[in-house]
């Protein structure tokens, strides 16, 4: 039987700390080891945890001595890890029963080649009342089963919460860039030049929307007038290090190390403005919305 380690990133998480780790004991699959990286939580985070230290004898606690940040908090996880499958886990959203059964049913298909598996989600409040069926429809995220680097570097559209890896991905990731700023996209990137990606559109797991989110939180995803929507999408958050990077350490195939190098022409905003905003729209780099790509396109020559 396939065990999973499930590496869980931890700070402050108290207040949902509690209904994640149930939802996790209430999979349908139980071979599964947890490791817990607390990141120096000042709460009872610690409290809980040795709560359920008692009922169960799987979970690996690790706490750090200084607080390293979520990704940092992640790759610790996966270098502990040591199993062949390996999903992340955030410590407040709530995971549907069959989570961990339906990843590992697919993931046990791809045993010879890099893998992960990930899936839509649906959105819940701070009180665990549904506010979207569908993050992937709110997104506008679109995947197809064919390889879309394109849209892989760009949008990404994996959520690490959902993800599940193999063993073959892991020793490709590791370790990460150090400018890289959400470990999903790194290794969303990685797989789609070397592994296979199998999305899928069951909602498998419910994610909390607050503004406590390391990374979407409630006040910028739900407000277009946000910082985050006045500012071009991608750029200024050091993804031209990490493509550059990625460029540098791996043997990568012609072809997507042209598509790369297309992207970082926009990252890097060194070409006309036309060609540049002609090559994303070629390469389908923005999301599929006539409006928004419009929008973008302004915003380009405004800048």
């Amino acid at each position: 039987m396939n065990k999973v380690d499930i590496v869980l990133a931890l700070y402050n998480g108290e207040k949902f700390l509690k209904e994640q780790l149930n939802s996790l004991y209430n999979q349908t699959y139980k071979n599964f080891n947890l490791i817990i990286i607390d990141d120096s939580s000042q709460d009872r985070s610690s409290l809980i945890i040795e709560e359920f230290q008692k009922k169960y004898n799987n979970i690996r606690y690790v706490r750090n001595d200084i607080n390293m940040g979520h990704v940092k908090s992640f790759e610790k996880g996966l270098q502990l890890s040591t199993n062949n499958f390996i999903a992340f886990c955030d410590q407040d959203d709530i995971w549907e029963k069959n989570k961990l059964e339906l990843q590992v049913n697919i993931l046990k298909n791809y045993k010879n080649i890099p893998a992960l598996v990930h899936s839509d989600l649906s959105m819940i409040n701070e009180n665990g009342d549904t506010i979207g069926d569908s993050y992937f429809k709110f997104r506008n995220y679109i995947l197809s089963e064919k390889k879309e680097l394109n849209k892989i570097i760009s949008q990404n559209g994996i959520m690490g919460n959902t993800l599940m890896i193999n063993k073959q991905l892991k020793e490709l990731v590791l370790p990460f860039p150090r400018d890289v700023i959400v470990h999903d996209y790194w290794i969303a990137v990685i797989n789609e030049i070397f592994g296979k990606r199998i999305t899928l559109k069951n909602k498998l797991v419910r994610y909390r929307i607050h503004d406590s989110n390391s990374s979407n939180s409630k006040s910028n995803i739900f407000n277009n007038d946000s910082k985050f929507s006045k500012r071009l999408p991608y750029r200024n958050i050091k993804r031209e290090k990490v493509l550059e990077e990625l460029l540098k350490k791996y043997d990568i195939p012609y072809g997507d190390k042209k598509i790369i190098k297309i992207f970082l022409e926009y990252l890097y905003f060194n070409k006309n403005r036309f060609k540049i905003y002609f090559n994303l729209i070629k390469y389908d780099m923005l999301k599929q919305n006539f409006l928004y790509r419009v929008k973008i396109l302004f915003k380009m020559l405004w800048q």
